[in-house]
């Protein structure tokens, strides 16, 4: 569906430009984000943001601006006189109902570019070896340039194949930290639904690996965040037990890896059984060969083989920026 909405966008968006009567009417923004993420403890990452938007044809001094749910001790540095973020919202972005932030902004002018700060949390349990973490872009406007960069922890580095949203600019390497480039251009093209003119939302994600060290002063675990370890340790304990229990009344002639197979096999989605279903036994298949068969993204793809990787049900073998797949 999203490859749909962004072929139609462009069309759509000329048809409204043309009826609007000149293309000079239409309210456009350049945006620059940078992101220095810091690893918090194992599978949580705090990333600080630096937000730079600069508005253009702008009706009057005056405007809303989309941020993503979960932003924390967002501040206006420059640009503006003074901000209200607004009730619960629904940001003009495709999905529309997707909830937002959403902010008034209020005494700016063309041209003068607008200086944010925010903070964002994010947990992640996609690996239990790998790090990740992700910016969601909400456009107020038609994005005639955005610019979003990650500068990751000094410990970080890219595993073997990576995925990511969006493919990145570059990847550059300094003082041991690591940064990851998106550059875009045009990359938001608006379009009618429901009468509403409508924007193209787009997430940014890398996952990377690192040595892990606590950072220090770092906040204690919240009440959830100690239920959700607890919970985590107890089900692992008990398929564990279930496990060495299995593993005492199957014949010895049955080999670990085909009691781990089955065993794992069973405890597959449905949706990992077929991207299990579409790797050959016979001889390795491409990654992308994956993707197009089963019809699923590339990022739901990736996070389904590395967990049959983990059961040890498949194979994979690197070959340049691709993998190749083999059940076991």
């Amino acid at each position: 569906m999203r490859k749909s909405v962004l072929v139609a966008a462009p069309i759509l968006a000329a048809v409204l430009l043309l009826s609007a009567g000149t293309v000079n009417a239409l309210v456009y923004s350049n945006v620059q984000i940078s992101a220095n993420v810091t690893q918090v403890y194992t599978q949580l990452s705090l990333s600080s943001v630096r937000y730079v938007t600069t508005f253009y044809n702008l009706p009057d001094s005056s405007f809303n601006v989309s941020f993503p749910r979960g932003v924390q001790n967002l501040k206006l540095l420059s640009g503006a006189s003074n901000m209200t973020i607004l009730p619960v919202a629904y940001c003009h972005s495709d999905p529309p109902t997707q909830p937002c932030m959403l902010v008034r902004v209020y005494g700016i002018s063309d041209g003068v570019p607008i200086v944010f700060t925010y903070d964002f949390n994010e947990t992640y349990t996609g690996g239990s070896d790998l790090f990740n973490t992700s910016l969601n872009f909400l456009p107020s406007t038609f994005t005639q340039v955005l610019n979003i960069t990650m500068l990751l922890p000094s410990t970080a580095y890219l595993p073997s194949n990576p995925y990511y949203s969006l493919n990145p600019s570059s990847f550059t390497s300094s003082s041991g930290r690591f940064s990851v480039t998106w550059l875009f251009a045009n990359q938001t093209a608006p379009f009618l639904l429901n009468n509403q003119l409508t924007y193209i939302d787009l997430p940014f994600t890398i996952e990377y690996a690192g040595s892990f060290r606590p950072q220090p002063g770092s906040a204690p675990l919240s009440y959830t965040e100690i239920i959700t370890a607890v919970a985590v340790v107890t089900v692992l304990v008990g398929l564990w037990l279930w496990l060495m229990f299995r593993r005492r009344i199957v014949p010895k002639k049955v080999s670990r890896r085909k009691k781990n197979n089955s065993l794992f096999s069973r405890l597959l989605t449905e949706n990992e059984k077929k991207v299990l279903s579409a790797i050959s036994r016979n001889g390795f298949t491409q990654q992308s060969e994956v993707i197009s068969s089963t019809g699923f993204s590339k990022v739901k793809v990736s996070k389904i083989v590395s967990k049959l990787y983990k059961y040890r049900l498949i194979k994979i073998k690197s070959n340049g920026r691709q993998n190749m797949l083999k059940r076991s």
